[in-house]
């Protein structure tokens, strides 16, 4: 994820639904004592434990290419419980579009809503670029159900809002996109909440000029520790290794 091509967040069509199915898939993911459109709001989009995540790519890549986009994402991998696979199946859960211009992903559960053989995760970045393994990073955090760090309640960011929006309008941002993707604080419930973590991989890069020289923040290349510590706490006891894993040895 860079500054030329920011990720956007897949909005599904119906919050109740993806509320729905949500908390079908991990009953954890809203809160014990509700089960009705108020918590619609407030609730995590996290894969149930142990579960097996299938994953295929979209468009024809070369081995070279794919190998790239199993290591990176087998950085995030190899910290959960999920059992991920590669397959070339349509069926796959984890649909990879990469013959695409954005950047851009289903949250976790929501890519259950995605219409079946079309994509779940759109990735822009190749193979050799430098910002592709920070993409990869940045949406496949997105698959595993974690939203834009720079939207947690305690960031704080001193946007110039009117800066922001004539800035990603004149892109061909919608009003509704620009404040889903800057401003809107994310109130999710979620087995552990960290503290805000200017080194997420899952924050926007900041560029000076929109917080009129109060704050900046560069793009972040790796998963910070905190990252880390999320993804193991809310995906705890880590399975047994996969032939998946490149870092696997039989």
């Amino acid at each position: 994820m860079n500054c030329r091509n920011l990720c956007k967040t897949f909005q599904a069509a119906d919050p109740f639904l993806s509320y729905k199915t949500a908390i079908t898939e991990r009953p954890g993911n809203s809160r014990a004592d509700s089960n009705s459109m108020h918590s619609v709001g407030l609730y995590s989009k996290l894969w149930k434990n142990f579960r097996t995540l299938s994953v295929c790519f979209l468009d024809d890549l070369s081995e070279d290419d794919k190998q790239a986009f199993k290591r990176t994402i087998w950085k995030w991998a190899r910290l959960t419980n999920l059992n991920i696979v590669f397959v070339s199946s349509l069926a796959a859960t984890i649909r990879i579009k990469t013959n695409t211009q954005e950047n851009l992903s289903a949250i976790g559960t929501d890519a259950l809503l995605a219409t079946p053989g079309e994509p779940t995760t759109w990735i822009a970045e190749k193979p050799g670029s430098e910002f592709f393994e920070a993409t990869v990073l940045h949406e496949f955090g997105h698959v595993l159900g974690l939203q834009h760090e720079h939207l947690h309640p305690e960031a704080n960011i001193p946007w110039n809002k009117s800066k922001v929006r004539d800035h990603y309008a004149a892109l061909g941002w919608s009003r509704e996109e620009i404040d889903r993707n800057f401003f809107d604080p994310i109130h999710e419930l979620r087995p552990v909440l960290t503290d805000y973590d200017r080194l997420s991989i899952m924050h926007y890069p900041i560029d000076k000029a929109f917080t009129d020289d109060l704050l900046e923040v560069g793009i972040n290349m790796m998963l910070s520790e905190e990252d880390i510590r999320l993804v193991r706490a809310v995906y705890p006891e880590t399975p047994s290794e996969s032939p998946d894993d490149p870092s696997y040895r039989p």
